[in-house]
């Protein structure tokens, strides 16, 4: 398995725990089967166990995170891997509001889009 791009990102024992998770996802065809980005999933694992981490949390623990902490970022992965795709195709744009939260619109494009199956019902 190649490392992830954000590998260098967080702490080498966080980097080093989270692509553990990737790897058994990986062998479990988690990706291959959901479509789901190695890289969007590498960081979702990492930003949960980063604050455990630093709050000197033993992150080697094998309930470091919860079943719901896990669905949560599975899910959260195939959500953002879906938007990540349809921003590559220019059918939807993001800007920060004031508050440093990513708001998602559509672009000219994607409102062609829209337009063309809403009218094909």
């Amino acid at each position: 398995m190649e490392r992830s791009k954000y590998y260098q990102d967080y702490p080498e024992p966080v980097a080093l725990i989270s692509e553990k998770f990737v790897t058994v996802l990986e062998e479990s065809r988690f990706f291959s089967d959901e479509d789901v980005d190695e890289n969007i999933t590498f960081k979702e694992f990492a930003d949960s166990i980063l604050p455990k981490w630093i709050n000197g949390e033993d992150i080697h623990d094998e309930e470091l995170l919860s079943e719901d902490d896990f669905s949560r970022i599975l899910n959260l992965s195939i959500f953002k891997t879906n938007l990540e795709s349809l921003r590559n195709k220019n059918l939807i744009d993001s800007i920060e509001d004031e508050k440093g939260e990513e708001i998602f619109f559509l672009t000219k494009k994607g409102k062609e889009v829209t337009n063309y199956f809403n009218e094909s019902k």
